[in-house]
């Protein structure tokens, strides 16, 4: 069972009593829930009841604009039910915030676009109209033992669910942007934990082709653990859905920042504890791999279109918390199958030829069973990881995953590259 632990945004404000009102479309659930993680809660018929002190916080529905010089507001989007961002109700946050929306959420742009009109106008919560209503400056006590001086919190970026869960906390200092990204999982921790360790391991090789964000300072507080770090991101910079040259600068460099090491495929896949169940209907493949050897070089882990960005001659690149060793090509086929997946949905036969060819344009010496050794096993790899993150959102990806790898047993089987002519043109870069 998939956990959702959106919620627990909550636990940033320092509150001890949580008020709701009767008209939320799932009051017994947040009562449940709020009983569930012990915090004292109120049900009140209408806002108008509301006696805010400052350990109270208040989750309310109205599309009737709402302003106090005493408290701080904060819009719901999209719902209570389904918080994915909790935005401070003010115009200058709203129409400059990061970037949260991925390019494969077409109807998420189209609402959010609307919605951003309508804040112009000061009507923001005709369109969004679950609110959070607490004492002024409440947020800002969770950073009371920062570094940073004047820090501003705008948004709550909630993350995905499941076990890996992690909340992002845009922070303004001045003119200045950062990010803190924390995790109240085990699993998430983790993950966050590495994140750091990326940053300063490529922050003190002064890389030359790419640009990664500064790490701050580590903050825990209750059952949070997270870090600082400050914003690359401005608004020069470009999401691109396709690769461009500045990529495989970046692929180029990043293998050769340090040494490659050698390991056998077996033992590279019982490391990352792949499921053996991947393998039904593949079997015969791994068998004739599993004792080949491959090479490992760094890798971010997840380097999809939405995780960097076009910077002139360089490129900039965010999410740094699966950064580890992995089989050459791997951030490269990463990119593709993300693209050609879940954005262009093409068919499985065409992503493997694109796939081919750009792993070619990075080593046009490669030898073919190589290249499908490299192939299969970013592919495995892609579908242990989105295995391992319990998310029903990501089935889609897996079931299509599967089906690639079937492909690859024509691969397997055919002279695969030879047999085959292979027109660039035909496929988008």
């Amino acid at each position: 069972m998939v956990v959702d632990n959106r919620l627990s945004f909550i636990n940033f404000f320092s509150v001890q009593n949580i008020v709701i009102t009767s008209n939320l479309n799932n009051t017994q659930c947040l009562i449940d829930y709020f009983n569930y993680e012990k915090i004292s809660i109120t049900c009140i018929k209408t806002i108008s009841q509301l006696k805010v002190n400052e350990k109270t916080l208040c989750i309310f529905k109205s599309r009737k604009s709402l302003k106090s010089i005493l408290l701080d507001e904060y819009v719901i989007v999209p719902s209570i039910n389904n918080p994915k961002w909790v935005i401070k109700n003010d115009i200058s946050i709203i129409m400059n915030h990061g970037h949260i929306i991925k390019p494969t959420a077409l109807l998420s742009k189209i609402v959010w676009s609307t919605a951003k009109i309508f804040a112009k106008f000061n009507l923001f919560t005709l369109i969004f109209p679950f609110r959070l209503l607490v004492v002024k400056d409440n947020l800002h006590e969770y950073f009371n033992n920062s570094k940073l001086q004047g820090i501003k919190p705008e948004i709550i970026y909630t993350g995905a669910i499941g076990k890996y869960q992690k909340f992002t906390i845009q922070l303004r200092v001045g003119q200045d942007l950062y990010f803190y990204k924390a995790s109240n999982t085990n699993e998430g921790k983790a993950r966050v934990l590495n994140e750091k360790k990326a940053l300063q391991e490529l922050n003190e090789l002064n890389v030359r082709n790419f640009i990664i964000p500064l790490f701050i300072e580590e903050i825990t507080n209750e059952d949070f653990y997270g870090i600082v770090q400050k914003s690359i991101i401005d608004s020069k910079d470009k999401l691109l859905l396709d690769l461009h040259e500045n990529d495989f600068k970046f692929f180029i460099e990043l293998r050769d920042i340090k040494n490659t090491r050698m390991i056998r495929v077996a033992d590279y896949f019982n490391e990352i504890n792949f499921y053996p169940n991947l393998l039904i209907g593949h079997r015969n493949f791994y068998e004739t791999i599993k004792n080949k050897f491959i090479f490992l070089s760094a890798s971010h882990g997840d380097y999809i279109p939405w995780n960097r960005f076009i910077h002139t001659t360089k490129i900039k690149i965010i999410d740094w918390e699966v950064y580890k060793d992995r089989p050459l090509f791997y951030d490269l086929i990463c990119f593709i199958l993300h693209k050609m997946i879940l954005i262009q949905h093409e068919n499985t036969s065409k992503t493997l030829n694109k796939c081919i060819l750009e792993i070619k344009r990075v080593d046009n010496c490669i030898q073919e069973n190589d290249l499908k050794l490299y192939l299969f096993s970013a592919i495995l790899e892609l579908l242990t990881h989105y295995s391992l993150n319990e998310n029903d959102l990501d089935n889609y990806f897996i079931s299509r995953l599967a089906k690639l790898l079937t492909e690859m047993e024509y691969l397997l089987n055919t002279n695969y590259l030879s047999t085959k002519i292979y027109n660039e043109s035909n496929f988008s870069k």
